[in-house]
This record gives C-alpha cells, sequence and structure tokens, in this order.
C-alpha cells in the first residue's frame, strides 16, 4: 500500500509528465514559432554563413524534421552573392542529416527528403583553389581536389520558377539558366544533383 507521500510524488511526476506532453503537443501543432531566431543563429554559425528565414515561419519535429517559411536566403562567405535566395520553401530532412551534421567525422552529402520552392535565385561558385560557396565545411578544411560537386542529395526536388547562375573555375565552367521541375519523385531520377 503507498504512503501519503508516494501518492503525492506520483501525482506530481505524472502532472509534470501530462504538461510536458501537452505544451509539446501545442508547440508541434503551432510550428515551433519561437525556434526561428535561434535556428537562423544557430545554422548561421554552424554553416559559417547568414542564414535568414521570412517572418511566416512553421517548424515541425515529430518523425523528420519539417520547415516552411515565406522566404529564406542562404548567404555566401565573404562578400560574394547570396547562394540562396528562395520564395516559400518546403523542407523535409530526416533526423540522420540532422546527427551527420552535428558530427565532427567525414560528411557525406547532405541528404535531403523533399525541398519545393515557389521561386528562386541561386549562385553557385568555385575558385580556381576549389573553394565553393556551396560547401558547408569550416575556413580551415581542405578544398576537394577533385573537381566534382558536393551538392546535397535530394529525394524530391522541385523549382516552380527558378534562375541558376554558376561560375566554376576549376571546371572551366559558365552557366545561366531558368530552372523549373515538373516531377520530383524518385522514380523519375530527382535524387541526384539540381
Amino acid at each position: 500500500m503507498m504512503n501519503k507521500q508516494g501518492k503525492t510524488g506520483t501525482l506530481l511526476v505524472l502532472g509534470i509528465l501530462t504538461a510536458t506532453i501537452a505544451t509539446v503537443a501545442v508547440c508541434e501543432y503551432q510550428g515551433w514559432p519561437f525556434l526561428k531566431g535561434p535556428l537562423e543563429r544557430t545554422l548561421s554559425q554552424k554553416l559559417q554563413r547568414r542564414i535568414v528565414l521570412g517572418d511566416q515561419f512553421s517548424l515541425h519535429l515529430l518523425g523528420s524534421v519539417r520547415m516552411s517559411t515565406n522566404a529564406l536566403t542562404i548567404g555566401s562567405p565573404g562578400s560574394a552573392p547570396d547562394l540562396l535566395n528562395a520564395v516559400n520553401p518546403r523542407l523535409a530532412l530526416p533526423y540522420s542529416t540532422i546527427f551527420g551534421l552535428m558530427g565532427s567525422g567525414p560528411r557525406e552529402p547532405i541528404r535531403i527528403t523533399s525541398l519545393e520552392l515557389d521561386r528562386m535565385e541561386a549562385t553557385l561558385s568555385r575558385d580556381a583553389q576549389g573553394q565553393a560557396n556551396w560547401q558547408f565545411a569550416p575556413k580551415s578544411a581542405k578544398p576537394t581536389d577533385s573537381p566534382g560537386m558536393d551538392l546535397p542529395r535530394f529525394d524530391k526536388l522541385v523549382v516552380k520558377a527558378g534562375r541558376l547562375q554558376m561560375q566554376d573555375d576549376l571546371m572551366k565552367l559558365n552557366l545561366d539558366a531558368q530552372v523549373s521541375t515538373t516531377e520530383g519523385d524518385q522514380a523519375q531520377g530527382a535524387s541526384g544533383l539540381l
């Protein structure tokens, strides 16, 4: 038989657990809006570039990381043009990608479950020494010796309208293209590069 103190302790633990579950459920429903600022600062610091999320921001964390916002800017190192400016991006990442980015070992290419953009402007650049604005490694990291691109891998990529500019001194490539996709599923081969 449980004494009065034991019952009170059990009720207190159950109350705290219930309050915690209710708080997480409400935050998940509302999209964790108070995490926008900390997420911008953390990503900017971790990726060593400016990250700006739009005012309409929603983040969901159960099952996988899913984020949507009305605007997204990913800057380039230094004074180079921004890597990406997007309108209405919707992003889904598996937790394996998040944990891989947090690790300190050799990095696999980033895997993105889904990225959908209404509009985007992307400016990719790589100098003759192999420093590229799409590489999210610390400045002290040695650039890749191979001319291949270590861009993210997408399970689903949908761009309604966009422009892609690429200046690659290492591969002697200068590209300016309009981009639009109508398909974005794995069966159509969208799991490759952009």
